[in-house]
């Protein structure tokens, strides 16, 4: 009897610790966020359900590096929740602003998020912060109406 017992204490902390990892990938909120020196945006008039154009602007005088890809989280209930995307495969090319700390992306999301339904979201992208080598995230709110 006291065998099954641990063995069910043990399965379901089995499965808390799964949740809460989930979770955690989930959040929005445990990204580390770029300083207020770099910032995105999405180019006027190039927002669609299936995707848009981004400008990332780095007035940080650092030689930062961007990566494709990126994630999209949909707002909810008091929080930001990731969305569920087939597997991602982005080349491992990484990209740098040009002079005027100008970077500008097309972020077709359709291919692996599906067309957006009516909602707010954020898209986030990665940074390498130069001479630290640390990576953080930028993210650019929008609204699909």
């Amino acid at each position: 009897m006291k065998r099954k017992i641990f063995y069910g204490v043990i399965f379901i902390l089995g499965i808390a610790l799964m949740v809460a990892r989930e979770y955690e990938r989930n959040n929005f909120n445990h990204l580390k966020l770029a300083d207020d020196t770099i910032s995105m945006e999405i180019k006027e008039g190039t927002l669609t359900n299936k995707g848009a154009t981004v400008i990332i602007t780095d007035k940080s005088k650092k030689k930062n590096i961007y990566d494709g890809g990126f994630l999209i989280y949909k707002k909810g209930i008091g929080r930001w929740l990731a969305l569920p995307s087939k597997e991602q495969w982005v080349n491992a090319i990484g990209y740098r602003t040009d002079e005027n700390g100008k970077l500008e992306f097309d972020c077709n999301w359709e291919w692996w998020y599906g067309k957006l339904k009516k909602g707010t979201y954020r898209l986030v992208k990665s940074v390498i912060i130069a001479e630290e080598w640390t990576e953080k995230n930028v993210y650019v709110e929008f609204e699909i109406k």
